[in-house]
């Protein structure tokens, strides 16, 4: 079936696609780990193939359950946040996905959930950069939170606003927006304390090396675009440093 509609060219009919969706997320919630497996590999398929009126449909239907806390089990969960992440931005998904998922992030404590939630949120940020911006409540949270103690919230943010620059720079925007320079100015500061943490014990740490690394390297960008303070250079270069007496 997967490799029917990989071969199948046209978007998916309006009739067709609510039976289809309703089908996927009936087997989304299965107890069979193949059933699921399934779902995910045919939701991959079809996903590029809907419109945005369609890809608003399915945004609703998926974000249903996991904003009500109504999944039926932890892969249940992590098979919607997998139907999310194939999800592509648009003005009309783009904003509320931002607004819903980070506090979706932020409460969860199945760290296997956590992780999975990652792919879903950075190019929907980055979208929401390269048109109206983020919702200012949405970025205080991430801000706050990029410093959490909680390992594995912690390296999840880090990593999402990593990829959340990365994707932007995708996009090919031919300027920088006025959005991204004040998200970037908002979390130059939480980076630049996790930075010093890792420094002041990058063998202990328990973010590991992707806290030193991400804040690193969007640092170096933040402080080349933006004019951010000199101070950050002190923390890259000690990361360096300590880098080469290794």
């Amino acid at each position: 079936m997967v490799d029917l509609y990989k071969a199948y060219p046209r978007e998916v009919s309006s009739t067709a696609f609510p039976r289809l969706l309703t089908t996927l997320l009936n087997c989304a919630k299965s107890t069979n780990a193949a059933v699921r497996t399934g779902s995910k590999e045919l939701w991959d398929v079809i996903a590029i193939k809907i419109n945005e009126e369609q890809s608003a449909t399915a945004y609703t239907e998926i974000i249903g359950p996991l904003a009500a806390g109504k999944t039926s089990s932890i892969d249940h969960k992590i098979a919607l946040f997998h139907f999310l992440a194939s999800l592509s931005p648009s003005n009309t998904i783009s904003g509320a996905l931002v607004t819903a998922t980070v506090p979706l992030l932020i409460k969860e404590t199945n760290d296997v959930a956590v992780f999975a939630l990652v792919p879903v949120i950075p190019r929907h940020i980055a979208y929401g950069l390269n048109g109206g911006g983020v919702d200012s409540a949405v970025s205080v949270l991430i801000c706050k939170e990029l410093v959490s103690p909680k390992p594995p919230l912690h390296k999840a943010l880090v990593t999402t606003i990593g990829e959340t620059f990365w994707s932007l720079d995708e996009q090919d925007s031919s300027s920088i927006s006025p959005a991204a320079i004040e998200f970037a100015k908002a979390v130059t500061p939480p980076l630049e304390q996790n930075l010093q943490a890792f420094t002041g014990s990058p063998l202990t740490s328990p973010f590991g090396a992707i806290d030193g690394y991400v804040s690193t390297t969007l640092l170096c960008l933040f402080i080349k675009s933006l004019n951010q303070r000199v101070s950050a250079t002190l923390y890259i270069f000690s990361l360096f440093l300590l880098t080469w007496l290794w």
